[in-house]
């Protein structure tokens, strides 16, 4: 079979034609536990666009050529941070993960550029399946970070995403959400530089063993602590004193006799808040890290394990560590702080209409600013701006914990 061409001329094309470079190429496998599933590829532009220009043909030939898998394509349309878009959706189905990622491997050979499937066995019985970018024949060196950190800016996507019942041993996902394990490929193809072609995304399928049994989190330490800084007339001190209670928050000096101080006006840093979500939601994540470089290291690499954030979204240095936290980012991790804690959010048809300055929010951030919104998460000021550029501060890190672990009654904006 004559191999195809199929994502990374797929992207040139975009951003050298007339379209804006808005574009999803999203990728979502699902495998029970038999090993049989389906294969979806999602590609949309929004509806303003001119979605006919992308040409599909060589997709749907690879499918087409693979023997005992059945496809069917049609028309899709959906909503995302405000925006339609439409496209087209082609299913797959399997009856073996294995054979399928092998016979996509055998598409994938040749002279094509795109993204090459490969399923591998590996010395200790297990399977190894992955996805990487093919070489881009006459390429220059760092010539794909430029195409990629280009459809990055114009908000294009390109994701990955595998939904599986079988036990997973071993992965580099970006995120974990339940069952499925989820890579932002665009964004860690923008920075990978000239590392471009050593780029893979696997998961590692264990062999006929027993699925691990799901870590419970630790019953919360009943703190005693109280601070001279702060009192019963000041609006967030019952939350203060929730997560204080619950062991989740201390004070900002050492205790003595059981009081500290809270500084309430004190900018939270990333760190910190970072460090208050891996203690509620997954403290089994946390672990401690021989000579890290900071406190808070250890919970930023059980963020990053668990799937509550992105590594590519947030970095772990000290100075990102110890930097504040703007309130979008907030937004961002807080979705995640629910969804992880088995909330489903949804967003309310025009809550953007009640942010008006939803369009400073950076375009990444927008979905998780409205579903927070939506489901009392968080609040905009006294004129209802949500002022995603701001820090927050200690005395309102308290309450929107507070609210997304459902300690107290969350606002509505009806």
């Amino acid at each position: 079979m004559k191999a195809k061409k199929v994502l990374l001329l797929l992207v040139v094309a975009l951003v050298a034609s007339s379209l804006t470079g808005c574009i999803h190429y999203d990728i979502d496998v699902t495998i029970d536990q038999s090993g049989s599933g389906t294969f979806d590829l999602v590609v949309a532009t929004p509806e303003q666009e001119n979605f006919s220009a992308i040409d599909l043909s060589g997709e749907i030939e690879v499918f087409s050529e693979i023997e005992d898998v059945e496809f069917t394509q049609k028309d899709v349309e959906y909503q995302e941070s405000g925006i339609t878009y439409i496209g087209k959706k082609i299913t797959a189905d399997f009856d073996q993960y294995d054979t399928f990622f092998k016979s996509l491997s055998e598409a994938n050979k040749g002279e094509n550029d795109g993204l090459a499937f490969k399923s591998t066995q590996l010395p200790n019985g297990n399977k190894k399946l992955s996805i990487y970018p093919n070489k881009t024949e006459g390429q220059d060196s760092g010539g794909g970070d430029l195409l990629f950190s280009q459809f990055q800016q114009l908000g294009g996507r390109i994701s990955f995403s595998i939904t599986t019942e079988l036990s997973i041993v071993n992965h580099n996902a970006d995120k974990v959400t339940g069952n499925t394990y989820y890579w932002d490929i665009l964004n860690t193809l923008a920075k990978a530089g000239e590392d471009v072609q050593n780029t893979e995304f696997f998961i590692e399928v264990a062999d006929g063993s027993e699925s691990p049994a799901t870590p419970q989190p630790s019953d919360p330490v009943t703190s005693q602590l109280t601070f001279s800084d702060i009192s019963e007339t000041n609006w967030y001190y019952n939350d203060v004193m929730e997560l204080t209670r619950r062991g989740i928050i201390s004070g900002v000096k050492e205790a003595v006799d059981g009081v500290s101080e809270y500084g309430p006006e004190i900018t939270v840093s990333f760190g910190q808040f970072i460090a208050i979500a891996t203690r509620l939601v997954t403290p089994e994540y946390i672990e401690e890290i021989p000579n890290a470089p900071s406190w808070a290291t250890k919970h930023y690499e059980a963020a990053v394990r668990s799937g509550l954030i992105f590594h590519g979204f947030f970095e772990g240095t000290v100075e990102a560590l110890n930097a504040g936290i703007s309130r979008e980012d907030m937004a961002l991790i807080l979705v995640d702080v629910a969804l992880i804690n088995g909330e489903e959010l949804e967003i309310k048809e025009g809550i953007e209409e009640k942010i008006p300055d939803f369009y400073e929010i950076s375009y990444r951030n927008r979905d998780a600013v409205l579903k927070a919104y939506s489901n009392g998460l968080l609040v905009g000021d006294a004129d209802g701006n949500f002022n995603p550029k701001d820090t927050l501060k200690r005395s309102e890190v308290a309450a929107v914990f507070c609210r997304v672990m459902n300690y107290t009654k969350r606002p509505s904006l009806d």
